[in-house]
Formats: C-alpha cells, structure tokens, sequence
C-alpha cells in the first residue's frame, strides 16, 4: 500500500471487556446500528516506532474519546474494504479491568454486535466471539489475550532474581506482529529487552546465548531465558545506530562503515565455530553442492505450500518453481569455485539492528531470529539493500569495507564478483525462510499473505536477472 493510500485509509480497533463477553461498540444517533471504535489513519500522530502496534492503538484510543483505556495490541486481522476506501481491524487486550467506556459507548454482546453497520466489520466481530481467547492453529503467543499478563510476571520474577530493581517503564519495540514480541524495560539505572519467538525461530535464544560466550562484547548480554516459551532477557547494548521510524538515519557515516567492517571480521570468526552453532540449533541453509542447495530450497518450498493450503490467487507459485529453479542455477555457478567458507549469516543485518557500546567502543549486533549457517554475503546485500544505508549515501564504502575483511581468502577481483552474486543466495535465502513462516501460518492471515509476496518477488527477481544476462550475451563465469 502507498503512503497516499495509508493515508486515506482507516484502522478500527476490537476492545474486548475484560471478562471477554462483549467487545465496545460506538452507537450510531439512532441507536439502532452501531460500529467499532475507529478512526483515520492521517489523524494518528506520527509513532516513534512504527512496528509498535501498542503505540498506535493508543493513539486510537485517545482520538475516539477512550482516555486512559490501558490497551494492548493482540493481531492484525486484515485489510478490507468498504465504501469509503480501506480499512483494518486490529484486535487488543483491555489491561484494566475496572475501564468505564464514555457514555456514547456501550458493551455489545454477540448478539448485539450484529448490529453492526458495515459488514466487514461485522464479520471481523462475529470471527472475534467464535475465537475469542483460543489458542488457534497459527496464532502466535502474544495474540493471545492473557500472555502479557504472563509474560510481565515473569519479567518482575526475573528482575527480582537478578537484583536489577523494579521495572519503573516498560513500552513496546515490535507489538502486534505475527513474528515476534519484542518490550523495552527501564529501571533506575538498567535498560533492558525482552523478546519472545515464533516456533520456527525458536533457536534464537539458544544460539544467541552461545554467540555471547563466543564473543563477548560484541553480542547483546543475555540475562536470562525460558527456552520452552521462546523468552529472553538481554541487557541494552546503547542506542541503535537507526530505527524504524526515524526517516532519514541520524548515525555517522563512519560509524556505519565501521560497524560492517566489524561485523565481516565476527562472521569470518564464526567459520571454525560452524558445528557448534549447528549443534544450538542454527538452521543449516548452506548452498553447495549448488545443485542440492537449490534443490532443498525449491523442494522445501513446493512442500510448505502443498500442506498449508495454499490456494493461488492469480499466477500459481507452483507454476514458477521449474523455470526459476534454473534460473537461480545458472546465476550460481562461479559460487562453486569460491574459497569463501560457510559462516553465520543474519539475514536482516543493517543499522537498525547494530548498537554502539560506548565504553568499548565496539558495535553490538543484536535480533539473531532469521540467523543461519550459509553465505556470508547473504548478510551484507541485506545491508546494502536498506532503506537507511541507501540515504546514507555510503553503500560503496560499506562494500569496500566489509569486502576487505575476507581479503585472505580471495582477491578482491573475486570478493567483488560474490558480493554480486551474493544477491541471489539472498533471494534462496528470504524463499527458504518465508517456506518455513508457511508452515505455521492461516493461510487467510495477512503475515501468511506478506511471505508468499515475498517468495513471489524473489521468484521474479531471478528470472528478470537471468533475462538481462541473455539480452546481454553475458555467459556465466566458471
């Protein structure tokens, strides 16, 4: 969706009763229809952190009259459509038990929530009493109402533990998402994370809590984790070079620069630490014997999209696997004769997630969900593809540098040619990662939606490439 259309569209909230038997519904003058707290998109102020769902329910909440509603934001149910243009439904937790609703609401039970004007919504309303606190096929943790109740109170249990003090504020990084649950906790004189996983990246405590043995200073302190939930406590590193929502990076271009070089010299350690990284639970997304690799990727996918029900909307995933599996074979060849080993990959390693501790002096690379054993490269087209490198203006120095830290095992003539190609091991990278989202996720929900786009585009992109080459007469380098 374009900026123009966000800003045209609406985004109403479901704000259950706390004992989960009516959900509060706007009345209409004639008291006979009534709808769900909404509002528009361009009146909500600009958020500080645009992955906080939290945040932007909350400005919801105050633009319809709903002061002091303590709100947490469970899923997104979906994008629709009316006559009025586009509008989403974001499904919340109501924190507080004794809330008053304003005189111009009222508790609608699901009878009377049938009452509802437009139908979407309605159909939203009636979907939310059939499901109401279960724990569906798909659904993640925190989308379910009652976890952060549970999950606050193991945090204060762990604080007490470790003597950390009592947490005094305790706001949202990423809420509302389908991937993860991620809260910032302040005390007197701590900052400190807590992050929760999805199923498929359930490694991620256990290899990050490896990464900060094998490289301290240089990986997020974990504090504590409760591998059978998915949760981890991580002391703060200091302030990200970026962040979401911030537009326009406020970081040095030096330190950009630095903290890849850093990170090229951590991955190229990783090297000799390969089996115990596996051994933790790092997926193995290694590419060679090229053939097998890509052969995995394209066998892996065909089988996620057969058992989750996937049902096609428009050109079939299906019908593109033959052509582009070839595709990716061909712009693969020269990375058979490469001397550059398997390393730890992060897939989404770029500004945002890299934090500069000011009493070493050493950048900290943090949010390992989507790690693997493969490329290395892989990790440096994600930071070159950023959105804050870009405006940076410093991809070229931030190739010369990350390339520089492998010059002991090629010439830079050949680094440069894998940066290149490094490309397409990303593009199997994000098909086989989003492979595995599919197999956990509705097919109707949207963050099933957002991994066969991103399959799609990554499909295409490989077969454009390989179109160019020939409009070229390029001819793969052996």
């Amino acid at each position: 969706m374009t900026k123009t259309q966000q800003n045209m569209a609406r985004m109403f909230v479901i704000i259950p009763s706390a004992d989960m038997e009516a959900i509060l519904v706007v009345r209409n003058r004639d008291a006979e229809r009534c709808d769900l707290p909404g509002v528009a998109m361009a009146s909500l102020p600009v958020p500080k952190n645009v992955r906080n769902m939290d945040e932007t329910v909350a400005g919801v909440a105050k633009l319809v009259g709903l002061h002091g509603a303590d709100l947490s934001a469970l899923r997104h149910l979906g994008w629709y459509k009316d006559k009025c243009g586009r509008f989403s439904v974001v499904e919340t937790e109501n924190m507080d038990d004794g809330f008053e609703p304003p005189s111009n609401y009222a508790w609608a039970g699901q009878e009377e929530a049938a009452s509802i004007a437009d139908p979407r919504r309605r159909a939203a309303s009636v979907k939310w009493f059939a499901e109401r606190g279960g724990v569906l096929a798909g659904r993640a943790p925190w989308e379910v109402p009652g976890w952060r109740r549970e999950a606050l109170a193991w945090i204060d249990r762990e604080f007490a533990r470790l003597g950390l003090g009592s947490p005094i504020d305790i706001e949202g990084r990423k809420t509302g998402s389908s991937w993860g649950c991620v809260l910032r906790i302040e005390t007197e004189v701590h900052r400190v994370f807590f992050k929760a996983v999805r199923e498929w990246t359930d490694h991620e405590p256990r290899v990050t809590e490896r990464l900060a043995i094998l490289f301290p200073g240089r990986i997020p302190e974990i504090l504590s984790v409760e591998e059978e939930r998915g949760w981890l406590l991580v002391r703060s590193g200091g302030e990200p070079l970026w962040r979401f929502g911030d537009g326009p990076p406020r970081c040095a271009e030096e330190q950009v620069v630095e903290s890849v070089r850093q990170f090229a010299i951590l991955q190229s350690e990783t090297a000799s630490h390969v089996d115990t990284l596996l051994t933790h639970g790092c997926p193995d997304r290694r590419m060679l014997p090229i053939e097998d690799g890509i052969a995995r990727v394209f066998v892996g996918l065909e089988n996620s999209l057969s058992d989750s029900g996937y049902v096609p909307n428009g050109k079939s995933l299906l019908d593109s696997l033959l052509a582009a599996q070839g595709c990716f074979e061909e712009l693969l060849v020269p990375l058979g004769c490469s001397s550059i080993p398997d390393a730890l990959v992060h897939p989404d390693f770029h500004p945002g997630n890299i934090a500069l501790d000011p009493s070493t002096g050493r950048f900290i690379t943090f949010d390992w969900e989507d790690c693997s054993i493969g490329h290395p490269f892989i990790s440096l087209r994600a930071c070159l593809a950023h959105p804050s490198v870009r405006a940076a203006g410093c991809r070229k120095q931030v190739r010369a540098a990350y390339l520089d830290a492998w010059r002991e095992w090629e010439p830079m003539a050949k680094l440069d040619q894998l940066a290149d190609i490094a490309e397409w091991i990303r593009a199997l990278n994000q098909i086989e990662t989003a492979s595995t989202w599919l197999r956990y996720l509705p097919p109707d929900s949207p963050a099933y939606g957002a991994g066969v786009q991103t399959i799609r585009d990554a499909l295409d992109t490989a077969k454009q490439a390989v179109a160019a080459k020939c409009t070229k007469g390029d001819t793969p380098c052996r």
